[in-house]
């Protein structure tokens, strides 16, 4: 399974799934492949409806935190 980003509106029915672009889907490479060569059939202007992400471009599913260092009043009058 790999990640993959959505170029345009599709709806998967054999997944279930209404996707728009932007939006990330895992599927199998083979099947990512089938849907590119089904919507070019249908929509030449669409190169691919489905392209890869690369693995470090992925959404992060944990909210990462920052931590802001507190300064004192008289440390920021410095």
């Amino acid at each position: 399974m790999a990640l993959f980003e959505v170029k345009c509106n599709l709806v998967l029915e054999a997944e279930g799934k209404n996707l728009l672009p932007g939006n990330v889907i895992e599927l199998t490479k083979e099947r990512a492949k089938d849907i590119n060569t089904i919507v070019k059939d249908i929509f030449p202007d669409i190169p691919q409806a489905l392209v890869p992400v690369e693995p470090n471009d992925a959404p992060s599913d944990k909210s990462k935190r920052t931590r802001k260092k507190v300064v004192e009043d008289s440390e920021a009058d410095k």
